[in-house]
C-alpha cells in the first residue's frame, strides 16, 4: 500500500486536490520517469530526480497533477545554483520537439522543481518551448530550475493556454544572442483562439488571472539581446521581484498573423542592472501595462518602457489585418477621410515622396499615413515641406519605395486595433476574422485602458524613468490620456506577494528518498515558502562596469 505524505498547499482559490501525497523515486532517465508517470503515479504525487547527471533524447510528457523535483538549488539573488540534477537537451531534432510537455487540466496542480537544463543537442533550433505548459490548470508553478544557455532552444519556457501559476526562483542564464527565457501565449482563453477572448475581457490588474514571474534571476551575459520575455495571442503575465541583468519584459503586438497581441501585463518591484546600452526597458506593442517601483543601475537606458505600433509605419500584406493606412476598417479612423491625394515626382525614394504640384503648410502632416493606391501600402509621415514628404521606411516589413508615378493618398488613424492602452472591446472570431457584433470585418469599439508608470528610478542618480511612444505610437498615443507617468493607477492593489502557490509545500530536503521505489513520509514540521529563507527581500548584487556600447531591443526590434 502507498504511504500517503499529507500536505495542505494553503491554496483558498483551488477547489480540487491540492497537495502531493505519494513520492516516487525515479533513476532520473525519462524513460523510467515516463514509465512512473503512466503506470503508479497518481494526481497529488511526486516523481523525484536523483543528483547526476542525464541525457534526455525523447520529451517528457506528464498529464497528470503531479510534481516533478529534481535536487538542483538555485539562489538567484548572487546568480548562483548548486547543479545536482543536470539534464542535457537532446530532444527537438525536428525544431518542434520540447523536452517536457505538461497538458494540464482545471482543477488539477503541476509543478517542475530543482532541474538544471543544459545543451546536448545542437545544430537544429527547437521553436516553441523546451518546457510547455499547456491546458487551463489554475495551478502551475515551474520553480528553482537552472536554465544553462540553451542556445538551441529559441524560448526556455513557453506557456500555451490560459493558465495560472508562477515561474519562481529559477535562474537563466544567457550567454548566446536572443534565445527567450519565457513566452506567455493563451490563445484559447475564454474557450476562443487566437486570443480572440482575451481581448473581449478586462484586464484583471491585481488578480490571480496571470501566470506570475516572480523571483527569478535573468543573467544575460552575450552584451546583445537574450533573455528577455516574449508575450502573445491574448497572453496575460506579471514580472515582479526578479533580479535583471541586460534583459527585460516585452511582448509581440497584433501583427503578423491572425493571433493577436499580448493582453496585458504588469512589472514592479524589479532591480534591472544594464552592463551594456538598451534603448528602453522592455515595453509593449500591444494592450496594457502598469509598472512601478522598478530600478535600473548601470548604463543608463534612454527611457523606460516604450509603447510601440507597428501596423501604422510598417506593412503585413499577408496578415488579414494588413497595414493601418487611414482606410483599413479593423482600425478607428478620421471620419473626414481622405485629406489630400497626388502623384510621386522626380526625387521620391524610400523616405520621402517629392510632389512639386503642392503648397503645404510645414510640417502640416505630421502622424497621418501616406497610402500608395496601387497596393494599399502605407509610409507613416514624419515631417513636411512644402512640397516634400518625409515618411518612415521599414525595411524588415514590406516598405514602401517610392516612385516617379506612385499615386498617394494621405489619411488619419484615430486608434489602431489592439493597440497600447486599449483593452475590452467587441468579440472578434473566424478565419478569415470578423467582428462578431457587427459580422463584418469593423473596429471592435475597443476601451480605453491607460498605462501607467510610478516610481520607476535610476538609482545612481534618482532620475525617473518614464514610459513612453516608440517608433510610430507618437501619432496616436498622447500623454495625459492613453498614459500617465508618476502617477499610480486609481484603485489599483497588487496581488498577493509571494505568490500563494510558494507557500505550504514541501522542501527538496525533505522528500526523502530510497531505492525501493517505495514513496516515503516525512512530517513537515513548519510550513515555509520554497527555498527555505525568509521572505525579506535582498538587492542583487551590482554589476561589474563594462565598456560594452552595443543596443539591443529584445528578441524583435520593439520599434524603440
Amino acid at each position: 500500500m502507498k504511504k500517503i505524505l499529507s500536505i495542505a498547499a494553503g491554496l483558498s482559490f483551488l477547489a480540487a486536490s491540492n497537495s502531493f501525497g505519494a513520492i516516487w523515486p525515479s533513476d532520473g532517465t525519462v524513460e523510467n520517469i515516463q514509465s512512473i508517470h503512466n503506470n503508479q503515479a497518481s494526481d497529488g504525487d511526486t516523481i523525484t530526480l536523483p543528483a547526476g547527471t542525464f541525457i534526455w533524447m525523447n520529451t517528457l510528457m506528464i498529464t497528470k497533477g503531479i510534481a516533478l523535483q529534481g535536487e538542483t538549488t538555485i539562489d538567484p539573488v548572487n546568480r548562483s545554483a548548486d547543479d545536482r540534477t543536470i539534464i542535457f537537451v537532446n530532444t527537438g531534432a525536428n525544431g518542434n520537439q520540447p523536452l517536457i510537455n505538461v497538458n494540464t487540466s482545471l482543477g488539477k496542480s503541476y509543478r517542475l522543481s530543482g532541474m538544471t537544463f543544459r545543451t546536448g543537442r545542437t545544430g537544429v533550433m527547437d521553436g516553441n518551448g523546451m518546457i510547455r505548459l499547456n491546458g487551463d490548470s489554475h495551478a502551475v508553478r515551474v520553480d528553482h530550475c537552472h536554465f544553462d544557455d540553451l542556445a538551441y532552444e529559441a524560448v526556455s519556457i513557453s506557456v500555451w493556454g490560459p493558465i495560472y501559476g508562477v515561474i519562481d526562483h529559477n535562474l537563466f542564464d544567457n550567454r548566446t544572442t536572443n534565445n527567450q527565457s519565457i513566452n506567455i501565449n493563451m490563445a484559447s482563453w475564454g474557450g476562443r483562439d487566437h486570443g480572440d477572448g482575451s481581448w473581449a475581457e478586462p484586464a484583471y490588474y491585481g488578480s490571480e488571472k496571470f501566470v506570475f514571474i516572480e523571483d527569478n534571476c535573468f543573467n544575460n551575459t552575450n552584451g546583445h539581446a537574450g533573455g528577455w520575455i516574449d508575450g502573445y495571442r491574448g497572453g496575460r503575465y506579471v514580472y515582479r521581484y526578479n533580479h535583471a541583468y541586460d534583459s527585460a519584459p516585452t511582448n509581440h503586438g497584433t501583427e503578423i498573423g491572425r493571433d493577436r497581441g499580448l493582453r496585458c501585463m504588469e512589472v514592479y518591484n524589479n532591480d534591472f542592472h544594464w552592463n551594456s546600452y538598451h534603448s528602453s526597458v522592455g515595453g509593449i506593442r500591444s494592450g496594457g501595462l502598469i509598472t512601478h517601483d522598478n530600478t535600473s543601475d548601470g548604463v543608463r537606458p534612454d527611457r523606460g518602457a516604450t509603447m510601440g505600433e507597428f501596423r501604422n509605419f510598417a506593412n503585413f500584406t499577408t496578415s488579414p489585418w494588413t497595414q493601418a493606412n487611414g482606410t483599413n476598417p479593423w482600425d478607428s479612423n478620421d471620419p473626414h477621410g481622405l485629406y489630400e491625394s497626388g502623384t510621386a515626382g522626380s526625387g521620391s525614394g524610400a523616405t520621402q515622396i517629392v510632389d512639386t504640384t503642392k503648397n503645404w503648410r510645414w510640417n502640416w502632416w505630421i502622424g497621418f499615413t501616406a497610402k500608395r493606391v496601387s497596393d494599399g501600402k502605407l509610409a507613416l509621415i514624419t515631417s513636411n515641406t512644402s512640397h516634400t514628404l518625409t515618411v518612415i521606411y521599414d525595411s524588415a516589413h514590406e516598405g514602401v519605395l517610392w516612385a516617379a508615378g506612385d499615386q498617394y493618398q494621405i489619411h488619419k488613424v484615430l486608434i489602431t486595433l489592439d493597440q497600447p492602452c486599449r483593452g475590452t472591446g467587441d468579440l472578434i472570431t473566424g478565419n478569415p476574422p470578423i467582428n462578431s457584433t457587427t459580422g463584418t470585418p469593423a473596429w471592435p469599439h475597443q476601451a480605453l485602458e491607460p498605462c501607467y508608470s510610478w516610481n520607476d528610478i535610476y538609482t545612481p542618480t534618482g532620475a525617473p524613468v518614464n514610459i513612453t511612444q516608440a517608433t510610430g505610437a507618437f501619432a496616436i498615443l498622447t500623454e495625459g490620456r492613453d498614459f500617465y507617468n508618476n502617477t499610480p493607477m486609481p484603485g489599483y492593489k497588487p496581488y498577493t506577494y509571494p505568490h500563494p502557490l510558494t507557500k505550504g509545500l514541501p522542501l527538496p530536503e525533505q522528500m526523502k528518498r530510497n531505492t525501493t521505489g517505495i514513496p516515503q513520509r516525512k512530517p513537515i514540521k513548519e510550513r515555509q515558502p520554497w527555498g527555505g529563507k525568509k521572505l525579506d527581500r535582498k538587492k542583487a548584487k551590482k554589476p561589474k562596469a563594462s565598456p560594452t556600447d552595443e543596443k539591443a531591443n529584445g528578441p524583435e526590434s520593439l520599434g524603440n
